[in-house]
C-alpha cells in the first residue's frame, strides 16, 4: 500500500516569538528562518518516533475495501474517513459503519461487528475506495514537550551556525533524539 499526502501540516508547534526567547536568540535576524526549522526539526522527530506531531492527512487509493488485518502507516490516526466508487461518484461511508483501532504501529479499519462493505461495482481502471486518515496534534498544546524541547535545541544549535540554508544542509544532533526515545514507536 503507497500512502500519499493528501493535506500537510500547517501547524507551528512552537510559536516563533517563543522559539526565539527559548532558543536565546536576542534578535529579530532569525525570524523568518525559525519557522521553516521548526518544520524541519518536527519532521525529523516524526521521521525519528514513526508518528506525526502536526495535523495532517493521507490517503491510500485501493482496489477493493481493506481486510481487517490490512494497517495502514498512520499511526495513531484520530479520524479516518472512508470513500468509495458505487459506480456514478464518490460515497461516503457512514462513520458508525466502521471501527478503527491501532495494531503494530498501524491504524486498521474494518466494518462493525455484524456489518460488512458496500458491494463494489465493477471498474475498467483505477481505485474504488479511498481512505484519508488523519493524524497528529492539531494545536500547540497537544505537541509532546519533548518535541518542542528537540525542534528548540536544533533552532537554537542551527541559528548558533548562522546557518540560513536549505533543508538538506540542516543536520539533526544524534544526541538529542535520546529524548524523543519514549515516543518512538518501536
Amino acid at each position: 500500500m503507497t500512502m500519499r499526502l493528501l493535506t500537510g501540516p500547517t501547524l507551528q508547534i512552537i510559536a516563533t516569538a517563543d522559539a526565539r526567547v527559548s532558543a536565546r536568540i536576542d534578535d529579530t535576524r532569525f525570524d523568518a528562518d525559525i519557522p521553516r526549522w521548526l518544520a524541519i526539526a518536527r519532521a525529523m522527530a516524526e521521521q525519528y518516533c514513526g508518528q506525526f506531531f502536526a495535523e495532517q492527512t493521507w490517503r491510500e487509493d485501493l482496489d477493493d475495501f481493506p481486510a481487517a488485518d490490512d494497517g495502514f502507516k498512520v499511526p495513531f490516526a484520530s479520524s479516518v474517513e472512508i470513500t468509495y466508487w458505487n459506480g456514478s461518484a464518490w460515497a461516503s461511508l457512514s462513520t458508525p459503519a466502521q471501527f478503527l483501532w491501532v495494531s503494530d504501529q498501524c491504524t486498521c479499519v474494518a466494518p462493525v461487528l455484524g456489518t460488512s462493505w458496500p458491494s463494489l461495482p465493477t471498474v475498467a481502471v483505477g481505485p474504488r475506495v479511498r481512505i484519508d486518515m488523519t493524524a497528529g496534534a492539531a494545536s500547540i498544546g497537544a505537541v509532546p514537550d519533548a518535541v518542542k524541547e528537540f525542534a528548540i535545541a536544533h533552532v537554537a544549535l542551527w541559528a548558533d551556525e548562522n546557518r540560513a540554508a536549505s533543508p538538506q544542509d540542516l543536520k539533526v544532533v544524534p544526541w538529542l533524539l535520546a529524548g524523543l526515545d519514549p515516543l518512538r514507536v518501536w
